[in-house]
């Protein structure tokens, strides 16, 4: 598991229960709003910092559920205890480009099965779906995701919609 990042301060190395900029008098509790009837066994102790660390906690776990698909055939129990597991486990999850990440000191060797150079010419997009794209290119270079080269060897890119929004695929 990677190391503890702080949901308040965003620095590594600690979480919101024992963040040093956390104090009983700037948690701003009253902007939170807990269902705790879908989260009673959760809530037994019913201390300010233990409900302020617990929704701290958790809402990145809710965040990355809201995105996943849960069986209609599972009970309060499994959804909570999945909660739990996705809460204990939330630094392998992305929420967006910037915490995606990559494999670092890493380096591949692919073996042609021929000499000849693979070149497809891209295919024609109208200027408004460019913009688009070129928009995405921009994120995903800005998130260290790719970086531009010089290759001989090119593929073109397809722009397809998933979930309602355009994306880019090679």
């Amino acid at each position: 598991m990677g190391k503890f990042v702080c949901y308040t301060c965003k620095k590594e190395g600690h979480v919101i229960t024992n963040c040093p900029s956390v104090t009983k008098e700037n948690l701003a509790i009253e902007n939170v709003t807990i269902d705790v009837d879908q989260n009673a066994k959760y809530f037994k102790e019913t201390r300010l910092m233990g409900i302020w660390n617990y929704v701290g906690f958790v809402t990145r776990a809710d965040t990355i559920i809201e995105q996943c698909q849960v069986g209609t055939k599972a009970s309060e129990d499994n959804i909570d205890d999945l909660k739990k597991l996705i809460g204990d486990y939330s630094d392998c999850f992305a929420l967006n480009l910037s915490e995606l990440g990559r494999a670092r000191d890493f380096e591949m060797h692919m073996e042609l099965v021929t000499n000849k150079i693979v070149t497809h010419r891209p295919y024609g997009l109208a200027y408004s779906e460019r913009v688009r794209v070129q928009k995405q290119i921009d994120e995903l270079k800005k998130a260290g995701i790719v970086e531009e080269s010089i290759s001989d060897f090119a593929s073109p890119i397809v722009v397809v919609k998933k979930t309602g929004e355009e994306r880019i695929c090679v």
